[in-house]
């Protein structure tokens, strides 16, 4: 299985990525919502999940969770939304369009983990 990970900084999507391949994971990895929509277009079936941040050029994370959540072929896809804004108002907007967590930047692989074992129903450790 694969996970997207989608984020406008190289240094988040290596992060991201480092962690999610220990679990064992192929990664794919998107720069913004624009580039995630195409991954998913041509690879969704084989997509166990989505980091999305929210703060990106062309499409940002907001808008492209509404798309991925209304698309009947990616909705069943759990997106945990990464992001530098703590703001309430940003996390209660997030998950009320169907992210499944929302973890704030700075955080460590461990966080990563942790999350995307709660996600996917993993109990083992790594």
């Amino acid at each position: 299985m694969k996970l997207l990970v989608v984020d406008d900084s190289t240094v988040m999507r290596r992060m991201i990525s480092g962690a999610a391949q220990i679990m064992g994971y192929e990664i794919i990895e998107a720069k913004d919502g624009r580039e995630a929509l195409e991954a998913l277009e041509t690879d969704a079936a084989h997509i166990a999940a989505i980091t999305l941040d929210i703060t990106m050029p062309e499409m940002d994370g907001i808008e492209c969770l509404e798309i991925i959540k209304a698309n009947p072929n990616f909705q069943h896809i759990p997106v945990i939304m990464v992001s530098a804004e703590s703001e309430k108002e940003s996390v209660l907007k997030a998950i009320r369009l169907g992210a499944r967590h929302y973890v704030t930047k700075p955080f460590t692989p461990e966080d990563i983990t942790t999350r995307l074992m709660e996600v996917l129903d993993i109990d083992d450790e790594f």
